[in-house]
């Protein structure tokens, strides 16, 4: 009988690598960013839970692979389509003046978001297929 272990290989190392002090830096401004940027959304649009509102934003960011600064931009073009059909009358949920346009603001951020979400297998060549 051999030692304990012996022969077995050994484990596999994750996938995940350490994240550099800058990468940090710059995932914590966008976040901060993020974050801001929906504390404003939630003001404008009479949000009923603004925390969770941002804990759905980070996820959606986290999860759609886009970079920060992408992320910001569509949060602030999400937040302008808002307003717009607002103003439009297309956004009907809750009181003339007191419109609760959050979940709107979502659907159209995640729509955005879709849109710009990076397609694995997907050529990026001009011209090609």
């Amino acid at each position: 009988m051999g030692a304990l272990g012996a022969g077995l290989s050994p484990a596999p190392r994750s996938p995940v690598r350490a994240m550099s002090r800058r990468q940090g830096e710059r995932t914590s401004r966008f976040q901060a960013e993020i974050e801001s940027s929906i504390h404003g959304a939630a003001a404008v649009f009479r949000d009923n839970n603004v925390e969770a509102s941002v804990t759905t934003a980070i996820r959606l960011w986290w999860t759609s692979r886009l970079r920060g600064r992408r992320f910001v931009q569509l949060v602030s073009h999400a937040r302008q389509v808002t307003q717009e059909r607002i103003s439009l009358g297309l956004v009907e949920h809750g009181q003339p003046g007191r419109r609760e346009a959050m979940p709107y603001f979502f659907a159209v951020l995640n729509d955005l978001v879709d849109q710009q979400r990076p397609r694995f297998g997907r050529r990026t060549d001009r011209g090609q297929p």
